[in-house]
Parts: structure tokens; sequence; C-alpha cells
């Protein structure tokens, strides 16, 4: 099964966050390259509404 790079990044960040501390701190790098097929801005969008973040 193929996944597009969003996704991959998607599911990876929906299996650790299960592992994480309430305290716990996840960082995502590139949340602003908007070309090709790299979609974590995608990825950045759907989460910083629902966590808190310091950006």
């Amino acid at each position: 099964m193929k996944m597009d790079f969003d996704e991959a990044v998607k599911h990876d960040f929906e299996n650790w966050i299960k592992k994480m501390s309430y305290r716990g701190v996840i960082l995502l790098h590139d949340t602003q390259v908007r070309r090709d097929e790299f979609g974590v801005w995608k990825l950045w969008e759907e989460l910083s509404k629902k966590y808190p973040s310091l950006v």
C-alpha cells in the first residue's frame, strides 16, 4: 500500500500522540513548505486548531 507523504506524516503523528505525556512536546519542521508533494503544512493547519502551539 502506497501512502502519500502527508498521509504518512499524519499516520506517524496519530501513532505517537497516544504515547505522549500531556506535558510532552512534539516538534514539526517544514510546516511552511508548500511545494511539490510536501504536505506537512496540511497536517499543521489541522493540528494547530486542535492543540496548543508555541507559534
